[in-house]
């Protein structure tokens, strides 16, 4: 679960880094990319469903991982404090029945 939220840019870099080198590793098999809501104004965020959530297979290749990634950087604008990272982790504990760690 990665948080490329608009307060993450600083460590975008780092984070494209990790990912070359993390896509080979097996134990890697799903990313989930969460923003703060694709843009959303705050007023219409609800708690458990803010979305911005972009997931993606490692085995659908480095060149899928990097283009979610980007889609989900995008996609965000930030703005506001709180962070989704909750329901991201939900998201992942919900749609990748074979992760073991997240």
């Amino acid at each position: 679960v990665v948080d490329v939220t608009g307060s993450m840019a600083a460590c975008y870099a780092q984070i494209d880094q990790w990912l070359a080198l993390s896509h080979t590793n097996k134990l890697v098999q799903y990313f989930v990319f969460f923003n703060d809501g694709d843009n959303k104004p705050n007023k219409d965020k609800v708690i458990g469903s803010t979305g911005g959530i972009y997931a993606v297979h490692t085995n659908e290749g480095i060149a899928k991982v990097l283009t979610t990634l980007d889609t989900a950087k995008k996609n965000g604008g930030g703005g506001d404090g709180p962070e989704n990272d909750i329901e991201a982790i939900i998201y992942t504990i919900g749609n990748c029945s074979t992760c073991e760690n997240i």
